[in-house]
């Protein structure tokens, strides 16, 4: 007993300090793992969730420089079913200072006014009014509830009124610059009227879909687009129905929507090493208390057992302190990339992660450590005794 007295005694500290290292350094990887975990399951959410990226419609008849009146359109929505509600639009740019902003001017079709994914505020309702994405605020150093002088259509800056803040998916027309998350302006269609008409001639240039939910969804787009072909055709184009209209910030986010788990797979083997490590060590600085137990009566398998409890009581506990910190830390870290780039800063929470990582993590340690474990059960007592 009182080698075993000995070996637990931080006052010697044969042990004490590895214990605590190896605490410490599988806390620090269980909290980096499900950080960057947590982060990635965020960015994946957005790249594959139309509406965070701001697209909050079913579909969008993009007619390019092309236009469509709004009795051409009605003529051809009534011969689709399950099309409950549409906003025309049109493309152009506004000015504010010495930016010129991308935007959108939009015009009631039927049903409420469908607009880009709203943070903050409501949709424009007369020339008076503007929506504007995060990095346009930040730039104009303003905010919601605030005036901006805007110019548009050859028009003299005029005040008005920023009544939202949107998240802009993918409005570009040509080679003009476009819409981009952050990015962009939301106004009624009459303001951007002189210079839509101007350049394309009257009419509209895309018109914003809303489909009845429900498991004929599919079935009702494919309609709505064999409809549509004949008029698509009269604007060169082979099909004027776009599905996804993710912008280019979350197409750029979607190449690397991988990195997040790789670093934390990378993340993670560096911690099993710790535990590794420590399973070696803690074999060698214990030797002389297995050596005692082992004349004492135990068995090879139950010494192996002592091991993996030892080990299995280690990883529970990095588990148990670092996985809800990582979560933590990674919804943190997502909050500051949304408000960045001007996204939501909600974030959800991966529960695959936190269902399965604390019995994997158990497993995995239990297999790094079992050759550290039968090694100190296969060695003789005597030698080790005599040795000591």
């Amino acid at each position: 007993m009182t080698g075993v007295r000995l070996a637990f005694d931080p006052g010697q500290g044969r042990t004490a300090v590895p214990v605590r290292s190896a605490l410490i350094g599988l806390i620090l990887s269980a909290t980096a793992v499900a950080a960057a975990a947590t982060f990635g399951a965020n960015l994946l959410h957005l790249v594959h969730t139309p509406r965070l990226y701001g697209q909050d419609w079913d579909g969008e008849v993009d007619l390019g420089f092309g236009t469509i009146t709004a009795r051409q359109f009605d003529r051809l929505a009534a011969r689709v079913p399950g099309l409950t509600g549409w906003t025309f639009g049109v493309h152009g740019t506004v000015q504010i200072g010495r930016d010129v902003i991308p935007a959108i001017g939009l015009a009631p079709g039927r049903g409420p006014l469908t607009s880009p994914t709203l943070l903050v505020g409501r949709p424009p309702r007369s020339p008076g009014e503007i929506v504007l994405g995060t990095s346009e605020l930040r730039r104009a150093g303003t905010g919601v509830g605030h005036s901006v002088r805007v110019a548009a259509s050859g028009r003299r800056a005029a005040p008005a009124v920023i009544v939202g803040r949107a998240i802009f998916p993918f409005f570009g027309q040509g080679s003009f610059t476009p819409t981009d998350l952050g990015e962009g302006a939301v106004v009624p269609a009459a303001t951007l009227a002189p210079q839509a008409s101007a350049a394309n001639g009257t009419g509209y240039n895309f018109v914003l879909l809303r489909f009845a939910p429900g498991p004929g969804r599919a079935a009702r787009l494919a309609a709505f687009r064999r409809a549509m072909e004949p008029f698509c055709a009269t604007v060169e184009q082979p099909t004027c129905l776009i599905i996804n209209q993710r912008p280019n910030g979350a197409t750029n986010y979607a190449r690397i929507d991988a990195t997040p788990e790789v670093l934390a797979g990378i993340i993670a083997l560096l911690g099993l090493a710790v535990l590794g490590q420590f399973a070696m060590a803690s074999a060698r600085r214990r030797r002389r208390d297995f050596a005692i137990l082992k004349t004492l009566g135990l068995l090879r398998r139950q010494l192996t057992a002592v091991t993996a409890w030892q080990i299995t009581a280690l990883t529970v506990l990095a588990v148990a302190v670092g996985l809800p910190l990582g979560v933590a830390a990674g919804h943190w870290a997502w909050g500051l990339f949304a408000a960045e780039v001007g996204l939501s800063s909600s974030a959800i929470t991966p529960l695959l992660l936190v269902i399965l990582a604390p019995p994997a993590a158990v497993l995995a340690a239990n297999a790094i450590a079992l050759p550290s474990g039968r090694y100190a059960a296969h060695r003789n007592p005597a030698a080790v005794l005599r040795a000591e």
